[in-house]
């Protein structure tokens, strides 16, 4: 047996015992010490936060897995590990979306908030990330595309036919009965700029119904398919009973929007080293352009369905 020493819910130097697991393709691997400086303080530019919210990094996954597919929304076990062994080195711990909407962030030398989030709702996030968070005492937000709970994830490119399944509705109860939030990314993933009024209804209040009646919580945020968001969604989303909406790298454009509902993230790739993670954590400019220009990257998906359908 491996045992590595993590701070546990605020307590330093206890001993938490963290068996290598395998689950289908994957392996969860040994961590290493860190011996990294801590970020610099930066404050983040939401646009119309009250003070208590500024600075909280929120990060964005999609899965934690060895296994290859082609693009870059894979990170691998080992890879996340590192990144939560940083977070937790440097005092990190999480908050939810809706701690952070209520403003119920602690910030002291020793305490600095962050909020972890998941599209999708992957099976490899209970494989292979749910452990590792279980083990430092995170917790996070699982975005869930509620018509594809349980089945292979059709609704994307899946070049090279390499697919994946998400998460069935008793292994989502897992974490929910671990203390995570939920949230909705939609019924079917679509790009919720281009249905109509009627269409963008049914994904938005459909799915959030779906989740709160199979699993009994409340579903206040919502992740936008492909980060593509507009006034009209945004409105959409508020009639649909949403409290906010989270989107990856966020326009100066919509800055006269409703701050609530254009909640900017930093999406993690596998393309990401560990100086990338940090970087992430301060909102350098480096991370901000990459992050413009892999979201733009992405709306590649979109065309691809829209041509093969």
């Amino acid at each position: 047996m491996m045992v590595y020493r993590y701070p546990f819910n605020g307590s330093n130097g206890q001993l938490i015992s963290l068996r290598p697991r395998r689950d289908p393709g994957t392996m969860i691997a040994g961590i290493s010490e860190l011996a990294i400086v801590p970020c610099p303080e930066h404050r983040f530019d939401f646009g119309g936060v009250k003070d208590s919210m500024v600075n909280v990094p929120i990060l964005a996954y999609h899965k934690v897995s060895q296994r290859f597919e082609w693009g870059i929304n894979t990170v691998s076990p080992r890879s996340f590990q590192l990144q939560m062994q940083f977070l937790v080195n440097h005092h990190f711990y999480t908050i939810s979306l809706e701690q952070y909407l209520e403003g119920i962030v602690e910030r002291t030398a020793t305490r600095r908030p962050i909020i972890i989030t998941f599209d999708d709702a992957d099976e490899s996030v209970l494989f292979n990330a749910f452990p590792v968070m279980q083990a430092v005492g995170f917790r996070a937000t699982l975005f869930i595309v509620s018509g594809y709970v349980g089945e292979y994830n059709l609704w994307d490119a899946n070049l090279g036919g390499i697919y994946s399944r998400h998460l069935s509705w008793d292994q989502i109860e897992r974490l929910v009965q671990a203390g995570w939030e939920l949230g909705s990314h939609t019924v079917t993933h679509r790009d919720l700029r281009t249905l109509s009024d009627r269409e963008m209804e049914s994904e938005l209040r459909a799915s959030r119904d779906m989740i709160q009646a199979k699993l009994n919580k409340d579903v206040q945020f919502l992740s936008y398919p492909f980060n593509r968001f507009d006034r009209r969604v945004i409105a959409g989303a508020q009639q649909a009973g949403y409290r906010g909406g989270c989107g990856l790298w966020v326009s100066r454009r919509y800055i006269h929007l409703p701050w609530q509902f254009r909640l900017p993230r930093s999406g993690v790739y596998s393309i990401d080293g560990l100086a990338g993670f940090k970087r992430k954590l301060t909102a350098s400019r480096t991370e901000l352009l990459k992050q413009r220009i892999i979201s733009m990257a992405s709306q590649g998906t979109i065309w691809y369905k829209r041509l093969h359908r």
